[in-house]
Order: C-alpha cells, then sequence, then structure tokens
C-alpha cells in the first residue's frame, strides 16, 4: 500500500504549533522559577481629560443658560442683562485689583435675526468696530460668531479729567430667540486662557418664557422671506396660533437705514380663513400712515397682547426673511 507524504505547507503549521508549544513551555517555567507574572493583552482607552473638571456652574433662568467657570472665580451681577466672571486678585500684596473679567452681555434682538445678519448690521451701523473677520463656530449645536473688536472706555485720569480708553476683545455672539447673548474678554489678559474653555460650556435651558411661548405663539407663515410684490395688488398675510390668541396687531418692518416699524393694522380679529389659522388679504403697500414706497424690502410682523394681561412680555413673530415690494407696469 502507498503511503501519503505530507505536504509541505502541513509540515509548515505542525512546526510552528511546536514551536508555540515550546515556548509556552518556557515562559510558564520562568514564571515559576523567578516569580514574573504573565498577564493578558487588553484594550487600553486613552483617558481625556476635562480641563474643566471641578468647575462651578452658573446658572441664569431668567435668560435661559448656564455656563461653567473656574472654582476660584467669583460672579457678580453689575446690572441686569450683564454677568461677570471675576479672576482672584493678581497678588496678595494688592487683594482689592483683580483683572478684568470676562463678560456675558445679553441684549435685545426684536426682529429675531439670524445671528450673521444681526452682526452685519451692528458693524455696518458702526455699534461693533471689528478688528478681525467674524469666524463661526458651533458649540453644543448653537451656531455663534466670533471676532476680535474694539471697545472705548470712558474713565477719569490722574487729574479728575474724563478718559476714553480702547481695549481689544475677544467676543463670541450667540442668538436665540429674541435674545442676544454675548461673551466678551480683553485680548492678552489672563482671563483670555479660560475663554474657550467657558465659552465651549456655554448651552441653553429652557426658561419660564419659553415654556409660556410653547402654550402662547404665533408664527408668520408668509410672507415668509423671498417673496416679490407688486405695490396695489392683493396679498395674503398668513399665520398660524395658539387659541388664546384672539386679536393681532399686523406690522411692516422697513429695512432702510436701520429697522422702522409701521401699522399695517392696529388690530384685526384673529379668525380662520381658508389658508388656516390667521389670514389678512392685503392691498401692498397700504398702511395706516399712507402707501410704502416701492423698490424697498420689508418684514411683516404679527403680535398680540392677549396673554398675560396686556402687558409685555407680549407674542409676536416676524418674517424669517426679507420681501420685496416693486413699482410694476400695468
Amino acid at each position: 500500500m502507498n503511503k501519503k507524504i505530507p505536504s509541505i505547507p502541513a509540515i509548515g503549521i505542525i512546526a510552528l504549533i511546536a514551536l508555540l508549544a515550546g515556548t509556552l513551555v518556557v515562559l510558564i517555567g520562568l514564571q515559576i522559577k523567578s516569580g514574573i507574572k504573565i498577564t493578558s493583552f487588553e484594550e487600553v482607552e486613552e483617558e481625556v481629560q476635562d480641563e474643566t473638571a471641578g468647575w462651578k456652574t452658573y446658572r441664569n433662568e431668567e435668560y435661559g443658560f448656564e455656563i461653567k467657570y473656574p472654582e476660584d472665580w467669583t460672579v457678580e451681577e453689575f446690572s441686569k442683562g450683564e454677568i461677570s466672571f471675576i479672576a482672584p486678585p493678581l497678588s496678595e500684596q494688592f487683594p482689592d485689583i483683580r483683572d478684568i473679567m470676562i463678560q456675558v452681555r445679553i441684549s435685545e434682538n426684536p426682529e429675531r435675526l439670524p445671528i450673521n445678519e444681526w452682526l452685519a448690521n451692528k458693524i455696518n451701523n458702526g455699534i461693533i468696530k471689528p478688528i478681525s473677520e467674524t469666524s463661526s463656530f458651533i458649540i453644543n449645536n448653537i451656531e455663534g460668531e466670533k471676532l476680535i473688536e474694539a471697545k472705548d472706555i470712558q474713565t477719569i485720569d490722574e487729574t479728575g479729567e474724563p478718559e476714553i480708553i480702547s481695549f481689544e476683545y475677544e467676543s463670541a455672539y450667540i442668538s436665540k430667540n429674541n435674545l442676544i447673548y454675548n461673551l466678551a474678554v480683553t485680548t492678552g489678559s489672563p482671563p483670555f486662557l479660560y475663554f474657550n474653555q467657558m465659552l465651549y460650556t456655554f448651552r441653553f435651558i429652557e426658561n419660564k418664557d419659553e415654556a409660556e411661548e410653547e402654550k402662547n405663539y404665533i408664527r408668520v407663515l408668509s410672507p415668509n422671506g423671498g417673496e416679490s410684490f407688486c405695490l396695489g395688488d392683493e396679498a395674503v398675510i398668513h399665520w398660524e396660533s395658539s387659541e388664546n390668541i384672539q386679536t393681532v396687531s399686523i406690522k411692516i418692518y422697513q429695512q432702510v437705514k436701520g429697522t422702522q416699524s409701521i401699522d399695517i393694522v392696529p388690530a384685526h380679529q384673529n379668525e380662520t380663513g381658508e389658508l388656516g389659522n390667521g389670514v389678512y388679504v392685503w392691498k401692498v403697500g397700504e398702511t395706516e400712515k399712507g402707501v410704502l414706497s416701492p423698490d424697498n424690502i420689508y418684514k411683516i410682523q404679527i403680535s398680540s397682547y392677549d396673554v398675560a394681561g396686556g402687558e409685555p412680555p407680549f407674542v409676536y413673530d416676524l418674517s424669517d426673511g426679507l420681501f420685496i415690494i416693486e413699482q410694476c407696469e400695468g
């Protein structure tokens, strides 16, 4: 009978198994003889250090946000809508001298403009004086804009005379609903090192006004931006609202050298029309103060004082974008 001769690959596998077995025996012998402990290899995950671990959290229910700050800093609210996070004294010899702070300032954005549009308006009007280009960022799903800007501060000099000093600030701007949140710090100051760390802990929380807004709301549906209307034609102003809104005011905002508003209808019954919850047929251009000029851009605002006892804060909404009124032929 013919015997089968093992193939070369089979011989190689047998030799490899024998080698591994021999190596294991030698290692076990070394472990017994010298006390060396052999452990299995495990996947090691790199630990990411949280640079803000141990920081305190500032929470503001009124303006609906929270932010972390170093545990040895203090917080002061010098005025409504202005919160200052102050670093410790620079030296024990000068306990009253504390380096300038990181500040959060809240301002109104009644037109609810996107942050880039709001910032561009402020720059064009000279209210914000940029030194650098703006750059976009996203933190906790919040879009914002950053830039370096110059701010003039009036102080008193050694002789008691008023003096204007200009500072450079790193600023971040964030918008939500009808508010703008500005985080700012003097460039080059020690707190500047903490600016980005604090910025990236900023997040919105639900406040009482937002919860109330969910129950009482108005949403402009049309015109909502991008439309073009002929002066004198009929156009439908359309919105939806919560059931408790009985009467609305319709205004038009004109974007010429800033923003000005004019009443179209100061009080209109919120009746359900064919298109939905709120409908008003408008002869394009007509207002309480006369006819609008053509070839300008506008937004519509629908508001109501039916809630909150007829006092601010009232419920309102504004067109998301701009529309144009033109002088059409024929």
